[in-house]
């Protein structure tokens, strides 16, 4: 009688101190929970920037950024970063920019910060449209400008900031893919100051205009 109180006491203890079933042994599934808990929140919070960039913005820079009409620049493949810096700084009443002040000035004052960093992450991700056929002559010498710098001794190349593949990097603009005409526009308002930037100032004032064609066919063609 005794041994057998004393085996059911020795039966319990070790019970104890080792269950059934481990308590890490949940683990995976609890992470496996968690991942998929997270992984419907991102795919969520993407389509609802998706819907967000149809609702404000498609208007004007077409569906997914991929907009046809070149008055206006394409968001697809834009660095995050740099379509966060450009939303704050249209959002700025004090902006002489008349051109932003008509089109985003208003756009950007109703976003949210949450907005303005969702509809970014939604744009960087989205492929970028092929462009229409170019003249290879042309994009060969925008390669040339492009690749080396400018007359000016203070001037850098457009590589130096944009990357080879002028894809940009975070609050420096992703220019390769975007329409030529828009490029030709920016690059002209560089060039006389009337867009403040230094650097790209410094960099293209000494362009000739067939310069600016040559290198803006050859961006939109990368």
């Amino acid at each position: 009688m005794e041994a057998s109180v004393a085996d059911n006491r020795k039966g319990l203890l070790t019970a104890d101190l080792v269950p059934s079933r481990p308590r890490w042994a949940a683990w995976p599934a609890l992470v496996v929970a968690l991942g998929l808990l997270l992984a419907g929140t991102a795919a969520a919070g993407a389509q609802d920037a998706a819907v967000l960039a149809n609702a404000r913005c498609s208007g004007c820079h077409g569906e997914g950024g991929n907009n046809v009409d070149s008055f206006f620049p394409r968001l697809a493949g834009q660095q995050k970063d740099y379509i966060i810096s450009r939303l704050k700084g249209f959002a700025d009443v004090k902006r002489v920019d008349l051109h932003a002040q008509f089109f985003m000035t208003t756009t950007a004052m109703r976003l949210s910060q949450a907005q303005v960093e969702s509809l970014a992450a939604y744009y960087a991700k989205v492929p970028v449209a092929s462009p229409p056929p170019g003249d290879s002559a042309l994009s060969k010498r925008g390669e040339v400008i492009y690749s080396r710098p400018t007359a000016n001794a203070n001037g850098k190349p457009c590589i130096a900031c944009h990357g080879e593949n002028a894809l940009g990097a975070g609050a420096v603009p992703r220019l390769a893919g975007q329409h030529a005409d828009y490029l030709e526009r920016q690059l002209a308002l560089f060039k006389v100051g009337l867009h403040r930037n230094d650097v790209a100032h410094a960099n293209v004032k000494n362009l000739i205009a067939d310069d600016i064609v040559a290198l803006a066919a050859y961006l939109e063609h990368l």
